[in-house]
């Protein structure tokens, strides 16, 4: 689907390919099961699927300006939750400037940002962000500014230091 910023939500198997063809068959095999999995669930809730979690996983396109990585989706009319950020998720988008975390991620992958040149602002909305992977904001912009949860700016501040923020980043409330 297309929303102009979204492009894989994953469940549970990440594949780089823009068709099935080109996924390999070692892979094909993982995600054959996770359906089967998902599959079992919704014979077990008698035909409904009631939602779930997704890990965003990429931007549509690798040149866009916004990333936003909100609270909620919906799939053929199922809910799911934003819970994470993948790895290497935008790395090298030298066109992005802004990210929006939604409320409820709790953590962001390694290399999620990393290289993303243009980078100038980042608004984290999540109070139960636990974990930031390493380099995950290491080489954007030198005066980034982050916008935290006025209760978390300590903890988190320490998280996005640690995660290769640059020196001179602004972490504000």
């Amino acid at each position: 689907f297309y929303w102009g910023v979204p492009k894989v939500y994953s469940i549970g198997v990440a594949v780089a390919a823009t068709s099935y063809e080109q996924i390999k068959a070692d892979k094909k095999k993982e995600i054959e099961k996770e359906e089967n999995n998902i599959a079992r669930k919704v014979i077990k809730k008698n035909g409904k699927v009631t939602g779930g979690t997704v890990q965003y996983m990429a931007p549509y396109n690798k040149n866009c300006k916004l990333i936003s990585a909100t609270n909620k989706i919906k799939l053929a009319g199922v809910t799911f939750t934003v819970t994470s950020i993948a790895p290497n998720c935008a790395k090298g988008c030298e066109k992005l400037n802004k990210v929006v975390i939604g409320k409820e991620v709790t953590q962001i992958g390694a290399n999620a940002f990393k290289d993303c040149k243009s980078l100038k602002s980042i608004i984290i909305q999540s109070t139960s962000l636990k974990k930031i992977g390493s380099n995950a904001f290491k080489g954007i912009n030198s005066k980034a500014k982050f916008k935290v949860p006025k209760k978390k700016l300590n903890q988190y501040t320490k998280l996005i230091k640690k995660a290769g923020a640059p020196k001179k980043a602004k972490i504000t409330k």
